[in-house]
């Protein structure tokens, strides 16, 4: 039983290990602005979103420059709680042309935010983020040129909820793996909520609710197309995190239920690897914890631990989030639970999102 333990750890060391040299290279890699300019539009969209689209207009109106945005485009996307309205009397010298969804759903907002843009780039924001106010500078100045898509970091707002604070230590090793992924030039995830992208490298996948943003993301990997990324601290969203373990698990629900559909590579690997890890690591804890084994049952928790919280510290440390290591062991122990319920659930079940039902 020693044998299975120690290869367990050994596999998952060089795991760990293969992660934070990625994030490294990442790091090193980074695209930096440079006296080089190009011009965006700029694509929210919302369904209702009143509360958090009064901070994002706050922030836009607080940019220290937004000669890089040629249009804002925000698109509802069917709201009941006037967040149109609210938009068009909250823009001050605003450039914003409000939409209204030519069908149901965050996919058909983008399309139709799509079909109004002009300009050969594209960003893709969500409208609960909130942003720096070097951000549209330091944005427009990357140089983007042959750059399909860029990559860029979103990152939680820590409020003092435990499941908040669980949700967004969880999110966080979310943007390691997406950026130390790319560190090896084998990226497997990106974020919509801030994403910049070639408009006529956009593809729309109809037979998906979303996922577009890493739909895309695989096949232009697949074509071989440059992808960058940029770790500028001025480029950074922040977004709310669930506050509450419905929310939660419905949200974790709604990312796992568009894995089925990847079928990239290197995607697909590591889907089967945290699989695998998560399904051996509950045998093995309940194996020792039955047959008694309590230095083998001690060393593979330590260990485990150590290794996990080794990659999550250097992320939470870079982007000044330690605050939240303090939840990791319950951490842990939510992901023994929860993960292996999500990966059957989004196999079969269904999940809810912005007041509707999805099915599998």
């Amino acid at each position: 039983m020693l044998l299975y333990c120690v290869v367990f750890l050994t596999i998952h060391a060089i795991f760990i290990g293969y992660s934070i040299i990625g994030w490294n290279r990442a790091l090193k890699q980074s695209m930096k602005p440079t006296k080089s300019a190009h011009r965006m539009d700029v694509l929210i969209p919302f369904r209702n979103e009143r509360q958090n689209l009064g901070f994002l207009l706050k922030d836009f109106k607080g940019q220290q420059s937004l000669s890089s945005v040629n249009k804002f485009i925000f698109i509802d996307d069917h709201s009941s709680d006037g967040s149109g309205a609210f938009v068009l009397s909250d823009l001050g010298e605003l450039p914003v042309e409000l939409l209204k969804t030519k069908g149901e759903g965050k996919k058909a907002a983008l399309k139709t935010g799509l079909r109004s843009s002009s300009e050969n780039y594209v960003l893709t924001l969500d409208a609960d983020v909130r942003l720096a106010e070097f951000y549209f500078d330091q944005l427009g100045r990357l140089p983007t040129k042959e750059t399909s898509m860029v990559l860029l970091p979103v990152l939680p707002i820590v409020k003092g909820g435990l499941w908040e604070r669980y949700a967004a230590l969880d999110f966080l090793s979310l943007i390691g793996v997406t950026f130390s992924s790319a560190g090896w030039k084998r990226p497997v995830m990106a974020n919509g909520a801030n994403l910049l992208q070639k408009r006529e490298d956009i593809e729309m996948d109809d037979a998906t609710a979303s996922g577009d943003d890493v739909q895309n993301l695989h096949r232009l990997k697949g074509k071989g197309a440059s992808i960058g990324w940029s770790l500028d601290e001025a480029l950074q969203v922040r977004t709310p995190m669930p506050s509450a373990f419905k929310e939660l698990f419905h949200q974790r629900l709604r990312w796992a239920a568009k894995s089925s559909l990847y079928r990239d590579g290197d995607t697909l690997l590591l889907g089967w690897y945290v699989l695998l890890h998560q399904s051996s690591f509950i045998l093995l804890l309940s194996i020792y914890s039955y047959s008694g084994q309590i230095e083998l049952l001690g060393m593979l928790l330590l260990v485990k631990a150590i290794l996990d919280f080794l990659f999550l510290g250097i992320i939470a440390v870079h982007f000044k989030l330690s605050e939240l290591l303090w939840v990791f062991p319950l951490a842990l122990l939510i992901n023994v639970l929860m993960y292996p319920v999500i990966f059957v659930a989004s196999r079969w079940g269904s999940y809810s999102w912005k007041d509707r039902t999805y099915t599998k």
